[in-house]
């Protein structure tokens, strides 16, 4: 009888949510700094309209979770917003199968580091073609900061579709959720010199465990948040095909990355909370997004947090998100995140010594002082159409101290110089890159 009643619902909202948006507010609404809209006039009317759709969306996820879903074709990649891109963690939780798209991706990122001054960072992106947009940032405090040797540049050739990495990177899912082996042999070179030739030999063997549970962007924000983001936007059927297709499956979990790098000759172990993400979708276009900033770190007293916003105009100028970990790993979704994006580093500057106000759905409220250490930037993308920022950080939240990383984002229009693209192999030359 349920369903019977749902379902002339489900119509008559969608038929309301066109209608506002047709007849209502395709007006100019107001945009700070020429990109971050601001409420309009039927604002609560369009929060309250995308709140509904995406409860009935998760709800009619619920009851059909077997539905196929195949994040390689547009037609069938209806995930996000309440509903879920797999529907199990066996299905999530390995390599996957790229898209025939030329902007095809499956992603993983790792990053971490702990109060005796270690840190990781490192991301590989399968791309087609066996490119692979991969690096790896790791400090060893006896040493200083090591990079990849092409680094500021992240291409990496080679790629095979049975680990992600390439060059002599190594990484790949053992048990999924719960287990990942990460290695790398070959050189590394030390980050911060005029003169960078000077090559380091590093063998690096590392695990990462986890006992907590993931957090899944796709359908664990909270619905009100995501609506208050959704609803500043000028609504249009063009607007949400793009919704629709910009879209990307992003999880995240946090763990430790236990292990040994060996750098010419000396060896250091190290054990680091650590954060990991996946990403996978038909495409990935940097060119969409304008800014980000997250912050992911572990305190003292066991407690996690990963804060973010996100500003990505064609969809959400400003999408606040996020979640953390209380002590005994019940795991939380973040609410609001404050100050607004524009706020801080809106020119190219990201801040260096601020703070940041959240609240989470287990009714508390946190104060998140940073204070960055340590700064390392690089580009992707065959036009370098992404900075990224990273920053080692040290964070106290109510007075308790932690340490982690923070990542910011920034729109690139310099272009690759050519002092990089002449090194790719000369097959680039005959696909489709841009």
């Amino acid at each position: 009888m349920l369903c019977c009643t749902v379902w002339p619902l489900w119509g008559f909202l969608t038929a309301a949510i066109a209608w506002v948006s047709l007849h209502f507010t395709r007006r100019n609404l107001v945009k700070i700094v020429g990109v971050y809209t601001q409420p309009g006039y039927f604002y609560w009317l369009k929060v309250v309209a995308f709140y509904l759709l995406m409860k009935l969306r998760k709800y009619k996820d619920g009851r059909d979770s077997s539905k196929t879903r195949d994040h390689t074709k547009e037609e069938l990649y209806n995930a996000g917003h309440g509903t879920k891109s797999k529907s199990t963690v066996e299905e999530m939780d390995k390599i996957q199968p790229l898209s025939e798209h030329f902007q095809a991706i499956d992603a993983i990122y790792f990053n971490g580091a702990n109060d005796k001054g270690f840190q990781i960072i490192s991301g590989m992106a399968r791309r087609p073609h066996g490119v692979i947009n991969g690096f790896i940032i790791f400090r060893v405090p006896e040493i200083g900061t090591l990079v990849t040797p092409k680094f500021p540049d992240t291409f990496l050739f080679g790629g095979s579709d049975e680990f992600y990495g390439a060059e002599g990177i190594r990484y790949e899912p053992v048990v999924p959720m719960k287990h990942w082996k990460l290695s790398y042999e070959g050189n590394l070179k030390l980050h911060g010199k005029e003169d960078d030739s000077k090559l380091y030999k590093v063998n690096l063997k590392a695990e990462w465990k986890s006992t907590l549970p993931y957090f899944d962007f796709d359908c664990m924000i909270p619905p009100w948040t995501m609506a208050r983001a959704i609803a500043k936007e000028t609504w249009s059927r063009e607007y949400f095909q793009m919704l629709q297709a910009a879209h990307q499956t992003h999880y995240e979990q946090h763990g430790n990355l236990v292990g040994e790098i060996e750098v010419d000759g000396s060896k250091y172990k190290f054990n680091i909370p650590s954060m990991r993400d996946h990403s996978y979708a038909v495409k990935r276009d940097w060119k969409l997004l304008h800014r980000y900033m997250f912050h992911m770190f572990n305190l003292e007293d066991g407690r996690r947090f990963d804060i973010g916003i996100v500003s990505q105009p064609v969809t959400a100028s400003q999408l606040e998100l996020g979640y953390m970990y209380e002590s005994d790993g019940s795991m939380y979704a973040l609410e609001s995140v404050d100050p607004p994006l524009y706020v801080y580093g809106e020119n190219g500057v990201p801040p260096t010594d601020y703070s940041v106000h959240v609240k989470a759905t287990n009714g508390k409220e946190y104060v998140v002082e940073v204070q960055v250490l340590e700064t390392q930037e690089f580009f992707i993308g065959w036009e370098w159409e992404a900075r990224i920022v990273e920053r080692r950080c040290k964070f106290t939240v109510n007075g308790v101290e932690g340490y982690g990383i923070s990542e910011c984002h920034y729109r690139n229009t310099t272009g690759r110089p050519e002092k990089y693209s002449k090194a790719d192999p000369d097959w680039v030359k005959t696909v489709k890159t841009i």
